[in-house]
């Protein structure tokens, strides 16, 4: 199969699953039926993890290699993974100009990634959210999942003027589709449907959680933090609003991570190398091209 066919087939599947979304993932649920991508090109790879894995293994049965057919053609499968998932560390937490590099001595396969720009640019993307939850107006993009760290209250705006619509309790996973207000609140979602928006302090990184979980929340400059540092957690099985009642879509324009990518890959005789761009979609996944 050729190249062009192979990233034409990616493309269909992605559009087909970030329309029927709702698939619970192997890490975590789904944001890809809370968010889904409308304008801009979808690029010839995928790479994903947590919340965006399903669409990148079902892209990866489809359209062969999940990194771009070139590499899948020099290595074996077990290779292949491995230079995927080392690209998906690298596109997550490597630094500009720092070469991350992968070898099996086995095979003599190897591989050099570097990632050489990062920047911010604007998306427009498809929202879908109970109505009783604001606009993420001004949202930019994490696609990420997190865990509450000492109990939250989810409320239907992002300020504590809002209603409270339920309360999740220390180490609930979260879905963190995006921030507001400057980054002080996030629309986090669960089940694959966004829930409402959370205090940014109330939330952390899974790992890192049980170490914070009795640590004092800021109180900043920020008006909200002092009240959400005292405010009493709604009981985490009511929910005080039914956020299953009725759902709108709507188009916005947001902010998203994308990042220019070196690659040079090696079976052990042969190395070819391409340079990518890679953004960072709402269901958290990269889009390479």
């Amino acid at each position: 199969m050729s190249k062009a066919m192979l990233r034409g087939s990616t493309a269909l599947v992605l559009m087909s699953l970030l329309a029927l979304g709702g698939c619970n993932k192997t890490t975590g649920q789904t944001i890809g039926s809370i968010v889904g991508v409308v304008g801009g090109t979808v690029l010839g790879a995928q790479f994903g993890k947590g919340a965006g894995q399903l669409v990148a293994t079902a892209i990866g049965a489809t359209a062969g290699y999940l990194i771009g057919d070139w590499v899948g053609e020099m290595l074996d499968p077990k290779d292949t993974e491995a230079v995927q998932q080392t690209t998906i560390q690298t596109l997550d937490a490597g630094g500009d100009g720092e070469q991350v590099t992968w070898n099996n001595p086995d095979t003599g396969a190897h591989a050099e990634i570097t990632p050489t720009n990062t920047r911010q640019v604007t998306a427009e993307v498809e929202v879908k959210r109970p109505k009783v939850v604001a606009s993420p107006v001004g949202m930019t993009i994490i696609g990420d999942e997190r865990a509450i760290l000492k109990g939250a209250n989810v409320r239907s705006a992002p300020t504590t003027d809002a209603s409270i619509l339920r309360g999740l309790p220390a180490d609930t996973a979260v879905n963190v589709i995006g921030s507001v207000e400057n980054g002080n609140w996030y629309l986090v979602g669960q089940d694959g449907k966004a829930i409402g928006y959370v205090y940014h302090t109330l939330v952390g990184q899974i790992d890192t959680a049980p170490e914070i979980q009795t640590a004092a929340v800021e109180v900043a400059s920020d008006p909200d933090a002092e009240k959400i540092a005292n405010e009493e957690i709604v009981a985490s099985d009511d929910d005080v609003i039914d956020l299953d009642a009725e759902f709108e879509t709507e188009t916005l324009m947001v902010q998203t991570t994308c990042r220019d990518l070196s690659m040079k890959v090696s079976d052990g005789s042969e190395t070819e190398e391409q340079n990518y761009s890679a953004c960072k979609s709402p269901d958290g996944v990269w889009e390479l091209g």
